[in-house]
């Protein structure tokens, strides 16, 4: 669980990354997550801070997981995302922990899946069980933080996250907040994408508006 955003080696990461002052990004990302805005997906682009651990901080209960790649503790493996997501997953939904503890059992060897099949066995699936039998709906507020995607190892694996996280999360009851820093480009018109909120920390700092005024657009480009 070294990826969580507060565990002891993440924890001391943090307090090296150059200190951030955007209180009103906080203030602002709490009122995202709670408002009934259609966009599932926060992308928040920006030199390295410890902007991260302090949303993941302030989101309190609203937080559902965290995945801080960080290269220098050797987290930046592509193929412990999902299974490190869904295991905090499943300490907040412990209907979702026994199905997946029951689809590990019939095939352990999901762990060594792809990307893609981890992602549907270890998540979506159980989740649709959920929201089917009523126990979680599509409205919930509940976040999931990503931290350093750019950290990941691997273009092609972090291609492949990239992909997903921006086409395929949209149906979950969650809200995902993604940090990068300006090394990755988010092409919205090339990944179709509908529901996408981009924020470019400076052009944050000379608007200081809300995540849905001009700095932050639906289907854009960083």
């Amino acid at each position: 669980m070294e990826a969580a955003h507060d565990s002891a080696a993440n924890e001391v990461a943090a307090g090296s990354f150059p200190k951030t002052r955007h209180g009103s990004i906080l203030e602002n990302l709490s009122t995202w997550t709670q408002h009934p805005s259609p966009s599932f997906l926060l992308w928040i682009v920006g030199p390295r801070s410890n902007l991260a651990h302090l949303c993941a901080d302030s989101a309190g209960d609203y937080l559902a997981a965290s995945y801080f790649f960080l290269r220098e503790l050797q987290v930046d493996d592509p193929t412990r995302f999902f299974t490190t997501i869904a295991y905090q997953l499943a300490l907040h939904f412990p209907t979702h922990g026994e199905l997946i503890d029951a689809k590990l059992r019939r095939s352990p060897d999901l762990i060594s899946k792809s990307l893609k099949i981890q992602f549907r066995e270890l998540i979506v699936q159980p989740f649709q069980r959920l929201r089917a039998s009523g126990e979680i709906t599509v409205g919930s507020r509940r976040i999931i933080i990503v931290n350093g995607l750019d950290k990941c190892k691997g273009d092609q694996a972090r291609e492949e996250l990239l992909r997903i996280l921006t086409t395929e999360t949209e149906a979950l009851p969650f809200r995902w907040v993604v940090f990068t820093c300006p090394d990755i480009v988010v092409d919205g018109q090339r990944l179709g994408l509908k529901f996408l909120t981009l924020l470019n920390l400076d052009a944050w700092r000379l608007t200081e508006n809300g995540f849905e005024d001009g700095c932050c657009r639906t289907d854009s480009r960083v």
